[in-house]
């Protein structure tokens, strides 16, 4: 018995059962995307809707890791990695039933490194910055050039570009937004921007066919809505009007109904595929975030340790730089700025700012004019008011006014990217293949780099170029370890916090083989019973 328990216990979260095809899928997206033109989509909304619609060259196996075929069926790394040859596979077609064919991963690839800027992909440039040509060779080969060399320009190239139809796509007048044409294994049949989008299974998708896919994309039907009330989206599961939710530690922790582990279920997991942080980010064109020592007071004022005790059960680790601390990338001899207020306050008198009008108010002259510390901080999410009210108070003890500004998404977003703010809450992660440069090396500072802090320190820009170079994991590694520290000891904005683990929340008609996979989620393996 006790043999037959310890069994049980090993395999509870593994299911032996058969995966099966079917089933109208109800899932949470959270938020409409921006915008689901292809060529001009930034956000994570938008590329969770591509992946199921369009198809890159290769594939990214979330087991491993490994790169695996797709539209490709056989590539090749030729002239020391400065050309990459893809085999492209037969009788591939595209949703209005035309074929597709080398020309279409060509003017893909041109469409988007082109110099007119026709089709406003600088976004996606960031990805593809080191191609310089694509050629074609025969019917079903082509070449795609490179003019520096990259330890991730195969992967980029394979994985992160989404082949377009030429046909449908090289007219600038037709709607890119509302009319998405692709090879994947779902149909784009309805796109309510306030609500919901439909995807409908592609009965003729090449993948249908393939061993190697037979276990993905089993839905006939998904149905995204778009729910960022994590409340409002637990009662809608509850009440069957949605299957799956990503949810957060809070909503893990949410005892509400009386069916959980029996008609729904919260699931806790940990895999490779990333963690995400946030950033309390200083706008370092301002003349007040400039000197270190604000920026450090600034992190002395923010009590994050009472704030994971008392917000997130204990279980946020807080950030120290631009990795998670358990990133292989992280120096941990980095230490931890702890909550101070009183050094806070000695490092502001220090750095010159003092209360010179009695308003309670820290000001200091810059460039000969009197300017306050006192600044907006913008925000996505109303649930962030509650843990900066209590910055807030601190803040203003130590002669600092701080005001909050909850901006809808899209503002949010708009401010985000166009650097319009003086201070904004936002996420950043990283991943397996860590690539410092769009988010850490100044010429990200443009409005199509994730730069967003616009911060600038020339070693760590060239640090940046140096592992780019570098295929030998161990050796990038260490130079990945003096990037954080340079850029840790800056203090560019305040880190606040991530988590291990990650959760969601599905019905008991949703069923899987596993929790998660270690290089993602897995949803696309998951079915209805």
């Amino acid at each position: 018995m006790k043999y037959l328990f310890i069994f049980l216990l090993l395999f509870q979260n593994v299911s032996f059962a058969v995966v099966k095809k079917g089933g109208h899928f109800k899932y949470n997206l959270k938020k409409s995307p921006a915008t689901l033109n292809p060529f001009t989509s930034v956000d994570l909304y938008g590329a969770l809707v591509h992946r199921r619609i369009f198809e890159t060259l290769l594939r990214s196996d979330i087991s491993s890791n490994e790169l695996k075929p797709s539209l490709a069926k056989e590539w090749k790394v030729l002239k020391d990695g400065s050309v990459f040859e893809f085999v492209i596979r037969d009788g591939v077609k595209w949703h209005d039933g035309k074929p597709l064919t080398v020309n279409d991963v060509k003017f893909t690839f041109d469409a988007i490194i082109g110099k007119d800027n026709k089709f406003q992909t600088i976004s996606m440039r960031k990805d593809i910055e080191n191609v310089s040509k694509v050629k074609i060779v025969s019917k079903n080969t082509i070449h795609i050039y490179v003019q520096k060399k990259h330890f991730l320009n195969l992967k980029k190239i394979s994985t992160d570009i989404f082949i377009l139809p030429k046909h449908f796509y090289e007219n600038a007048n037709n709607n890119f937004s509302k009319s998405l044409i692709g090879t994947g294994p779902y149909i784009l049949k309805d796109y309510d921007r306030s609500k919901k989008i439909l995807l409908e299974k592609n009965s003729k998708w090449w993948g249908i066919e393939k061993d190697f896919l037979k276990e993905d994309y089993n839905f006939n039907k998904i149905t995204m809505k778009f729910i960022r009330d994590e409340t409002i989206a637990l009662q809608e599961l509850r009440k069957g009007n949605i299957d799956f939710s990503e949810i957060s530690l809070k909503g893990y922790y949410d005892k509400s109904g009386n069916s959980w582990g029996k008609d729904y279920f919260k699931i806790q997991y940990e895999n490779e595929s990333g963690r995400s942080f946030g950033v309390f980010g200083l706008n370092l064109n301002d003349a007040r975030f400039k000197d270190k020592r604000v920026r450090l007071a600034l992190t002395q004022l923010l009590n994050r340790q009472m704030l994971s005790e008392k917000f997130f059960f204990g279980q946020a680790e807080i950030v120290n730089g631009p990795v998670h601390p358990s990133s292989p990338y992280a120096d941990n001899s980095v230490k931890e700025i702890k909550y101070d207020p009183s050094s806070a306050l000695a490092n502001l008198r220090e750095a010159g700012w003092k209360d010179t009008d009695g308003d309670a108010i820290l000001d200091k002259l810059i460039d000969g004019k009197k300017v306050d510390m006192k600044f907006t901080v913008k925000i996505a999410s109303k649930k962030l008011e509650k843990y900066l009210t209590m910055y807030k108070e601190d803040a203003k003890k130590a002669g600092i006014k701080l005001e909050i500004q909850f901006l809808e998404w899209n503002s949010y977003l708009d401010s985000l990217l166009n650097r319009n703010f003086e201070v904004i809450v936002y996420n950043t992660g990283t991943f397996y293949d860590w690539d410092p440069t769009n988010s850490w090396h100044s010429k990200s500072i443009s409005k199509t780099g994730q730069n967003f802090i616009s911060y600038k320190n020339n070693e760590v820009d060239k640090l940046i170029y140096k592992q780019r170079l570098i295929t030998n994991q161990k050796d990038r590694t260490k130079i990945l370890k003096k990037i954080y520290n340079k850029i840790a000891k800056d203090i560019p904005s305040v880190f606040l916090f991530s988590y291990k683990y990650k959760f969601y929340a599905h019905r008991n008609r949703v069923k899987k083989k596993k929790d998660a996979y270690k290089f993602a989620l897995g949803v696309d393996k998951m079915w209805i019973d």
